[in-house]
């Protein structure tokens, strides 16, 4: 791999890993500024997607507070995707799983939230995200869910 190569990598990587760290909500809000490109920022910039402004009773609300606890590194399983799509002018090409909150846990044990929304919480992604997914990559998304949070598959 030549060095321009590997800092392409590198670099992606960085970007990669800062989306990770934000809210869906954060990368939907500026889509320009979290964008990935395909092809080298110098031949081809990346264009967002035209702003459109959500009714109130579209935007997302989380059943729960957001959790008072914070983690260093909380362990994921990242799923690629057979289709991916775009949202809210953001590709979406993986779908990184991290094990539920106890409080999501009960709340699915005592089906006050579906299945659906349990797996939106542990893709920190909206509901509607994951339920406009493929089947080939919903069924993946599903079995990994299962395996991390055993309560999803109920």
């Amino acid at each position: 791999m030549s060095d321009f190569e590997t800092a392409e990598v590198e670099g992606r990587e960085e970007q990669l890993e800062r989306m990770r760290a934000m809210s869906f909500e954060e990368v939907v809000a500026d889509p320009a500024a979290h964008a990935v490109s395909d092809t080298p920022s110098d031949t081809a910039p990346v264009t967002p997607a035209p702003k459109v402004e959500a009714a109130p009773a579209e935007v997302p609300v989380p059943p729960f507070a957001p959790s008072a606890a914070t983690y260093d590194r909380v362990p994921a399983v990242t799923v690629p995707l057979l289709h991916p799509f775009t949202a809210g002018g953001v590709r979406v090409r993986t779908i990184r799983l991290t094990p539920p909150r106890l409080d999501y846990i009960e709340a699915r044990a005592a089906g006050r939230i579906t299945r659906l929304e349990m797996v939106a919480e542990m893709a920190s992604l909206p509901k509607d995200v994951i339920g406009a997914m493929r089947w080939p990559d919903a069924e993946r998304i599903l079995s990994f869910a299962a395996d991390i949070a055993p309560d999803v598959a109920a």
